[in-house]
């Protein structure tokens, strides 16, 4: 079952399956090579995970979030993030995570200049879950994994094909990257929060068909 859950997990942490996407019983089974009840089992666990919706006679999908829920998601992120960030400030000198996180930055920098889209999206998860980690704060990055954050970049991935909001993404990435590597708690977490709300007040700008799919 493990393994079931582990895969479809990446697979909408990746981009394979994405936000409202049907699943069948009947291809998962196929796919990891398991019984029905098996894939029955682990699409309950995921759906009390948020990550699945499990409706009466309606196919299992990957979970959409609701204009509301997207709204309360963001408004979380920028609280406990900007914590985080914060954190990570302070720790950062002691961290035993300095190369990885340098490597990170100067990554994702790079696929900002090349326009490099799912690159940059993974690479975007990554920054954020490594700032969460250098936090060193095991609650505050529980808190984070339960928001189900690959679901908001899966339907981000739907909705704008284009590359548009890379240039601004990125620039405020390097004002959080840089806060954090000069040891400044302040600066990184209104760096990191500006972000999320700047983030927030995009997704309530968007029209209702970022929030549904189609039945």
């Amino acid at each position: 079952m493990g393994t079931v859950i582990d895969g479809i997990q990446a697979d909408v942490s990746e981009g394979r399956l994405v936000a409202g996407q049907k699943l069948t019983v009947e291809a998962l089974t196929r796919q990891y090579s398991v019984s029905r009840g098996t894939v029955r089992e682990a699409l309950r666990r995921l759906a009390a995970e948020g990550l699945i919706d499990l409706r009466f006679n309606y196919a299992p999908r990957v979970r959409m979030f609701s204009r509301e829920e997207l709204r309360s998601v963001n408004e979380a992120r920028a609280a406990i993030e900007a914590e985080a960030a914060a954190l990570a400030a302070r720790r950062y000198a002691t961290s035993d995570r300095q190369r990885e996180f340098e490597a990170l930055s100067a990554a994702i920098e790079k696929a900002a200049l090349e326009q490099a889209r799912e690159t940059f999206l993974s690479l975007n998860r990554a920054l954020h879950d490594l700032i969460l980690t250098i936090a060193g704060n095991p609650v505050i990055r529980d808190f984070a994994r339960q928001l189900q954050l690959q679901i908001l970049q899966s339907q981000m991935r739907q909705y704008d094909s284009s590359n548009s909001f890379i240039p601004i993404a990125q620039q405020e990435h390097r004002k959080i990257v840089e806060s954090i590597r000069r040891g400044d708690p302040d600066a990184a977490a209104a760096a990191m929060r500006a972000h999320l709300v700047r983030q927030t007040e995009l997704f309530a700008s968007l029209p209702e068909s970022f929030y549904s799919a189609e039945e």
